[in-house]
């Protein structure tokens, strides 16, 4: 796993209309088409297309 960095406002906004808790998540990779994003308690990598 890469290093997780914090959410971006857009990464946030993406996760908000994707109904998920910006505090519960960290940015593993983001490219233009999608977000990586990994659980803070459970290390689940899941992926949002933006």
């Amino acid at each position: 796993m890469k290093q997780l960095k914090k959410l971006t406002r857009e990464q946030r906004k993406v996760l908000i209309a994707n109904d998920l808790d910006p505090k519960n998540y960290l940015t593993e990779r983001d490219t233009t088409k999608l977000i990586v994003i990994a659980n803070k308690e459970t290390k689940e990598l899941t992926t949002l297309y933006k």
